[in-house]
């Protein structure tokens, strides 16, 4: 790892920069410019040991990026033959091949169908930041191409779809890493929904699913599972302690700190009376609770004569997660 340092800084900055380039350009060949450079940067982590696995992952992810690229090329041209600029206009009649684009390379239902192979090949940290990082571009991208009342109605059906393929995909999943990519997509249909009224309560839902997202990725990347769920009792107590509280805070079981998110979303939508969509939502959720819980019950029964320190570890995260949940929810 550390032989490969500088290579991973340069791609690194690399990534951080195109980012950059993104998110501070005014017209969709500068985003689009942004969007590639960020590719081509990510693609050297996805084949950093060179296995196998990784090869095959890094080929599924730069085929389906390349096709939403395809889409956003496309769609850019289409809007400047229709308009004479490249400056961004939130018609649906002329943008929809940018949206299509744009949710390819976001991994939202129901073009989601690279996220789960992809992620099953790599290891942690890449799949770290494939869960995270990389949604900054299409997400702001999503986010300036919404206009007020157009995009509405497809905004929800996408939201409302990512919520439920993410929670049904999960299930029976014997792979931790496929479990996770199902994870992702199921909080992509929250954030979906919640830039359609509120752009501040998509950031501040992202900013909780990364900072939950990097203790879960901590946790099994000390585990180094070959991926499946390894319930063995060989590891540590303290990882499999992490993993429990991150994966029933990521599912936002009342009241961990994973729930003040998703009921800062529910306050918002409850003005705007989206009844169904936010039950739609709720429900995908609770799906996603479910499998979380499974492996949460798996690692609780490793504890069972493990000793009363052991024990009381577990008690005190538990509590101290739910003691920042409540203490969010109350300052907010």
């Amino acid at each position: 790892m550390r032989a490969g340092l500088p290579y991973l800084l340069v791609f690194g900055w690399g990534m951080f920069f195109s980012v950059s380039i993104s998110i501070s350009s005014a017209h969709w060949l500068g985003m689009w410019a942004g969007a590639e450079l960020n590719l081509i940067m990510f693609i050297p982590f996805l084949i950093y040991t060179g296995l196998v696995s990784e090869t095959e992952s890094a080929m599924k992810y730069f085929i389906f990026q390349a096709i939403g690229s395809g889409f956003m090329v496309f769609g850019s041209v289409m809007t400047y033959s229709m308009t004479h600029s490249w400056e961004l206009i939130t018609d649906i009649h002329v943008n929809w091949m940018l949206f299509v684009g744009l949710m390819v390379k976001l991994g939202a239902a129901p073009f989601h169908w690279w996220l789960p192979p992809v992620m099953a090949g790599v290891k942690w940290p890449v799949a770290f930041i494939l869960t995270t990082w990389q949604k900054i571009i299409p997400l702001f991208l999503v986010c300036t191409l919404l206009g007020p009342d157009s995009w509405q109605p497809l905004v929800m059906f996408l939201s409302v779809a990512s919520g439920f393929i993410g929670g049904i995909g999960g299930v029976n999943q014997t792979q931790f890493r496929a479990l996770i990519a199902y994870s992702s997509i199921g909080h992509i249909g929250w954030m979906l929904y919640s830039m359609s009224f509120s752009l501040g309560s998509m950031v501040i839902y992202f900013l909780f699913y990364v900072a939950i997202s990097a203790a879960l990725f901590r946790e099994l990347w000390n585990m180094a599972s070959s991926g499946t769920l390894d319930t063995s009792g060989n590891h540590s107590v303290m990882v499999n302690l992490g993993i429990m509280v991150s994966l029933v805070s990521m599912g936002g079981l009342p009241p961990m700190v994973g729930l003040f998110p998703k009921w800062l979303i529910f306050i918002g939508a409850w003005g705007t009376a989206h009844y169904m969509v936010i039950l739609l939502l709720i429900l995908g959720s609770l799906i996603s609770i479910y499998y979380y819980l499974c492996v949460v019950f798996s690692l609780i029964m490793i504890f069972k004569g493990k000793g009363y320190h052991d024990a009381c570890l577990v008690l005190v995260a538990i509590l101290a997660n739910i003691v920042l949940g409540v203490l969010c929810m109350f300052l907010f």
